[in-house]
């Protein structure tokens, strides 16, 4: 996972998987190293604010979840299709 410093990614999986775009892959570097840059500056200070730095890899990883989540429904969902996909928590 992120948290553990080797870069690893969350990512949602369907059938055989699919290849993340360009832009998807740069968006997880992007939290990587937003989180790292966090973990550098939190370990500076007397005080190691966690909750913040789970908050950033929470919302990062939420923020990929839905893209992935609503790039799946809306190949899935046509027109012809019976109503939008159900909402998430």
């Amino acid at each position: 996972g992120l948290a553990d410093g080797t870069g690893g990614f969350f990512i949602l999986r369907r059938g055989g998987g699919m290849l993340l775009t360009e832009m998807e892959i740069s968006n997880i570097r992007n939290i990587t190293l937003i989180a790292r840059r966090l973990a550098w500056i939190n370990a500076k200070r007397t005080h190691i604010d966690i909750p913040s730095f789970a908050e950033l890899l929470f919302s990062g990883q939420k923020a990929l979840f839905f893209e992935q989540y609503n790039y799946f429904h809306s190949r899935r969902y046509t027109t012809a299709g019976t109503s939008k996909p159900p909402d998430l928590p």
